[in-house]
C-alpha cells in the first residue's frame, strides 16, 4: 500500500509561473478538457431521475457442464 498510496505527482514547470501562484496558458489548455463542464442527471419535480432497470435474466445458451 505504501508504494502506491499518498504518491506526490510533480506539476510541470511550464504549467506554473515564475512567481509560482498562477498557472500558464500550456496548464490551462491542458486542463480544461479535464474540468470543463459537469454531466448532471435529468430532474423531475426537482428530484434526480435515474432509470429503472429491468434486471431481465437472459435465456441460457450454453450446455450445462461440470468440473472433473
Amino acid at each position: 500500500m505504501a508504494e502506491v498510496a499518498n504518491g506526490e505527482n510533480k506539476m510541470p514547470n511550464a504549467f506554473i509561473r515564475s512567481d509560482g501562484f498562477v498557472i500558464t496558458r500550456k496548464a490551462r489548455d491542458y486542463l480544461l478538457p479535464l474540468i470543463a463542464g459537469e454531466d448532471y442527471p435529468p430532474y423531475k419535480n426537482g428530484l434526480p431521475f435515474y432509470p429503472k432497470l429491468k434486471n431481465a435474466l437472459f435465456k441460457k445458451r450454453c450446455k450445462q457442464w461440470t468440473l472433473s
